[in-house]
């Protein structure tokens, strides 16, 4: 059995079967990220026209003043911080890209997959090498698994929790 879930993680490395799926999820996820930015910008440049727009009411020859900027301050606020979010997720999303892009090389799927082969050897062969290699191998299996593995499942964790969460308000 343990040997069946090392070939399937060397196919799955050199496949490429979750590397499209996860890209595409990642693209979607920008998408939408940069869209969301975007509308805030421009809702925070109209409360930035609206703030110094002051309304004066002349009633029996006093005159009035409603400061309408008084009362956008706080939803200017709100959309100021609003926008910080946003650029953080968007760089996130931007990092997450490129970790995707160069962790599905496959100069890394490569690496992955003669790693866990090797790694299967040694499971199988256990006097070809002594403890300390053993638990040496055993690391850089499990280093090469996460550098390889680590992004993709994470696009389609956030791809999991939007779907059951926002996809619905977003329909």
């Amino acid at each position: 059995f343990f040997s069946v879930g090392l070939i399937a993680l060397i196919a799955l490395a050199m496949t490429g079967v979750i590397d499209k799926t996860s890209k595409e999820f990642t693209d979607y996820s920008l998408e939408k990220g940069l869209a969301a930015l975007a509308f805030a910008r421009a809702i925070q440049a109209g409360i930035g026209v609206a703030v110094e727009i002051d309304f004066t009411v002349n009633l029996l020859g006093s005159g009035i003043d409603v400061p309408i900027g008084k009362a956008l301050s706080h939803c200017s606020d709100m959309v100021d911080w609003f926008n910080t979010v946003m650029v953080t997720a968007c760089i996130s999303l931007g990092i997450q890209k490129a970790l995707l892009a160069l962790s599905t090389t496959i100069l890394v799927s490569s690496i992955t997959s003669l790693a866990v082969f090797c790694f299967g050897l040694a499971m199988w062969y256990p006097t070809v090498l002594n403890r300390s290699q053993r638990n040496t191998l055993t690391s850089f299996v499990m280093l090469c698994l996460f550098f390889r593995f680590a992004i993709p499942v994470m696009a389609f964790c956030n791809h999991a929790i939007y779907y059951s969460v926002l996809h619905e308000v977003h329909t």
